[in-house]
């Protein structure tokens, strides 16, 4: 639902590499407030930074 996170959320969601009906459910954990200090930059694969 649109508006339920922060606009400075970053989202991380990680998959194991398996078969979907392999996947036996998910947990939501929280990892807590961090600053890095800098943006967020996007590069594509091939592309020197």
């Amino acid at each position: 639902k649109k508006g339920d996170l922060p606009r400075e959320t970053l989202l991380n969601i990680n998959l194991p590499n398996l078969p979907l009906e392999e996947i036996r459910g998910i947990e939501v954990t929280k990892l807590g407030k961090q600053s890095h200090g800098g943006e967020i930059k996007k590069v594509l694969s091939g592309e020197s930074q």
